[in-house]
């Protein structure tokens, strides 16, 4: 009873290539790609950026309509 060696040519090593390649490449991607944020998560971080700031400021509340205005053209800048 004797082996016979099996020679590999070069559309074996392209295929077994492929076979290690795609599925490393695809876990690597899955695993290094973040989240997307939802809009909401967004909106809610913005927001607490810009209550921080304002805080940090020595800003309690916010006065204006023009504020108003600013803060959610801001929010809405950050979370488009």
């Amino acid at each position: 009873m004797t082996r016979e060696v099996i020679k590999r040519g070069w559309i074996d090593w392209t295929v077994i290539g492929a076979m290690v390649l795609i599925p490393t490449s695809l876990a690597a991607l899955t695993f290094f790609y973040p989240n997307p944020e939802t809009k909401p998560e967004c909106i809610r971080r913005a927001t607490k950026e810009i209550r921080d700031r304002y805080y940090n400021a020595g800003k309690l509340t916010i006065d204006t309509p023009e504020e108003i205005e600013a803060i959610a053209s801001e929010t809405k800048s950050k979370c488009r």
